[in-house]
C-alpha cells in the first residue's frame, strides 16, 4: 500500500471500501491492515505500525500466530496510535467500521 510516493508499506491484509476499489486506496481510506507478524514482531508493532498512523490508518491488527495474541492499534496521530491493546485469543476482535464482523481468533483454524 502507497502512503504517499515515497512511502510504502505490505500488510499482510488490507481491507478497503469496494466504492473507492484497490486503484484507490489511500492511506485515510483504509479502514483496517493487518500484520501477521512472525518473524518481525517488534518492527511490525513499533515501525510499521507507527508509520501506519503517521499516515492515518486507521486501525492496524498485529497478530502473534504463535500466541494468536492480536494487539489492536487505534486512534492514529504523528507519533503512532494513542489506543493499543492486546486481545487474548479467545477475546472478540472488532473493528470499527463492520462491528458484526467480529471474530474470535481461537475460533478459527490456521492451516
Amino acid at each position: 500500500m502507497h502512503l504517499d510516493e515515497d512511502t510504502f508499506v505490505e500488510p499482510g491484509f488490507v481491507f478497503f471500501w469496494k466504492s473507492d476499489g484497490l486503484a484507490g486506496l489511500k492511506p485515510e481510506t483504509c479502514p483496517l491492515a493487518i500484520e501477521v507478524a512472525d518473524s518481525r514482531q517488534l518492527y511490525d508493532l513499533n515501525r510499521k505500525a507507527r508509520v501506519c498512523a503517521a499516515f492515518a490508518v486507521r486501525e492496524a491488527w498485529v497478530i502473534d500466530p504463535q500466541t494468536l495474541v492480536t494487539h489492536v492499534c487505534r486512534r492514529p496521530g504523528l507519533e503512532g496510535h494513542r489506543d493499543n491493546q492486546g486481545v487474548a485469543v479467545h477475546e472478540e476482535l472488532v473493528e470499527d467500521f463492520a462491528p458484526s464482523l467480529a471474530v474470535a481468533p481461537g475460533a478459527l483454524q490456521l492451516i
